[in-house]
């Protein structure tokens, strides 16, 4: 097992770990807080479903070893595609001076798609109901990201604020795309990540 995919699923657990323990209080508090019920119940959801997906795949997924540096090669240049979207992103947000944090983290997750399509057009036809599936993914990495990670981090350079949410986007996708989710299952997972 390599040192990547161990670290991948010891963060799994303990990312299960934190969101069951903080699934009462989040339940409670968020719904009181937020006024929905269903969004406090949703994010413990969601991070222990992310969590169990980490731990699949540091434990027990099987690959082999050139597929293994095939992987670590792909996460890097999508990672390295991702923050240079992600700067555009901020770049547009600031001429824009877009000060709503919804608003500023839809047009990211918008200007990520779109870069991702131009860069896979060669590869592949234009899917709508794939645009959607990624853009709704990547607005919740970026969303949970900024606000659970990035929040905490006192440096807040642009620069490092995009390498940590490029490459977050990567891992995360990375792991995605290793579930095999059917094409016929993206309407429901869409629909889960609109809640």
């Amino acid at each position: 097992m390599g040192l990547f995919r161990f670290i991948i699923g010891v963060l799994g657990v303990l990312l299960i770990i934190g969101a069951f323990s903080s699934f009462i209080p989040l339940f409670f508090i968020g719904g009181i807080a937020t006024g929905s019920v269903a969004y406090a119940l949703a994010l413990p959801v969601f991070l222990m479903i992310v969590g169990a997906a980490m731990v699949y795949f540091g434990f027990y997924y099987a690959e082999s070893e050139s597929r293994h540096s095939y992987n670590i090669k792909e996460i890097l240049k999508w990672g390295s595609i991702y923050t240079i979207a992600i700067l555009l992103s901020y770049y547009v947000i600031e001429r824009l001076i877009i000060e709503n944090n919804f608003l500023a983290i839809v047009l990211t997750a918008v200007i990520v798609s779109i870069m991702t399509q131009i860069v896979r057009n060669h590869d592949s036809k234009f899917d709508m109901r794939i645009f959607v599936f990624y853009f709704l993914i990547y607005a919740n990495i970026i969303w949970a990201v900024q606000k659970f990670i990035l929040a905490e981090v006192v440096v807040k350079d642009y620069i490092f604020m995009s390498i940590v949410v490029g490459f977050s986007l990567a891992g995360v996708i990375s792991i995605i795309k290793k579930l095999n989710i059917r094409y016929k299952s993206i309407n429901w997972v869409c629909i889960i990540l609109t809640m």
